[in-house]
């Protein structure tokens, strides 16, 4: 999603008050403008975030339970199961009820083994 800020020039700095004013303005309008763009009041983030084809790099797998795993993920979205049935395959539907940890993705039909 992309947002326009619109700040105010702040050409004449010999009134104070205007010119505070006018940095304050800008300043709330920049907060606004990323609060608009990403949840940055929590932990979590809702909708899509689009990287226009960039990557974001070094965020980490997210660490879940088979139970807990996203109902309705993206294809190739990726994550930690850390209660892993042991023994599992490449490939192999995860299930749970152990406690190996494995790095799963959805296949666009259920979430399957990637590694261990």
């Amino acid at each position: 999603m992309t947002v326009t800020v619109t700040l105010t020039n702040i050409a004449n700095l010999q009134n104070e008050t205007t010119a505070c004013t006018n940095i304050n303005n800008n300043s709330a309008a920049i907060t606004t403008g990323f609060d608009s763009c990403l949840n940055t009041a929590g932990d979590s983030m809702s909708g899509n975030l689009n990287m226009n084809g960039y990557q974001i790099l070094n965020q980490g797998a997210t660490k879940y339970t088979v139970s807990t795993l996203p109902a309705s993920p993206l294809a190739g979205q990726m994550a930690v199961v850390t209660d892993g049935t042991s023994g599992l395959s490449w490939g192999a539907q995860v299930t749970g009820g152990s406690s190996t940890y494995y790095l799963v993705w959805y296949n666009n039909s259920q979430w399957t083994v990637l590694g261990k």
